[in-house]
């Protein structure tokens, strides 16, 4: 298990309305090993975008603190 810091669990969570709106699209009845290639690429993209504007939303908002 990866050792997150609290700005790290913040972005994580920030990413949960992005992806649930993805899986909104997609249909929360379809598991996602019936999801296709593209949308599973879809989600992935969505999460990492999401987490990484978080991260650098926090760093703005905080610019004296390093994030690493």
């Amino acid at each position: 298990m990866v050792d997150l810091t609290a700005r790290e669990e913040a972005a994580i969570r920030a990413t949960l309305q992005p992806v649930a709106a993805l899986i909104d699209t997609i249909g929360w009845h379809s598991p996602p090993s019936a999801w296709s290639q593209e949308q599973m690429l879809q989600f992935i993209t969505v999460a990492i975008d999401g987490f990484q504007t978080a991260m650098h939303q926090a760093a703005v908002d905080d610019p004296m603190e390093v994030p690493f």
